[in-house]
């Protein structure tokens, strides 16, 4: 039993090392981001996010951290932040305004 545990395991981080996988991953946060930016200004949930990249709400929440370098919501949210900065930089829309927009 312990023998099938540990090719199972070798098994796993060799096909998920392999480059083909991590391009996979890539192509799916890349295309989760996409979707982040054209709804940064509406509510966005994990879950749709993580169906967007075909898997489930862990594996998608460690597979983002692991290639975007933060967790998703830490991503939304400097997005948001610096939206909003630009905005008070660049506009003359009152600060109480941006924030709710954001």
């Amino acid at each position: 039993m312990i023998t099938n545990i540990k090719f199972y395991f070798y098994l796993h981080v060799t096909i998920f090392t392999e480059g083909e996988n991590i391009m996979d991953y890539n192509a799916r946060i890349q295309a989760t981001i996409d979707y982040i930016e054209e709804n940064i200004d509406n509510p966005i949930d994990l879950s749709d996010l993580s169906k967007k990249a075909f898997c489930s709400v862990p594996h998608f929440y460690r597979i983002f951290s692991s290639v975007v370098g933060m967790s998703v919501m830490d991503y939304i949210r400097k997005r948001r932040l610096s939206i909003a900065a630009h905005e008070l930089v660049s506009t003359s829309k009152r600060i109480i305004d941006i924030a709710f927009d954001y």
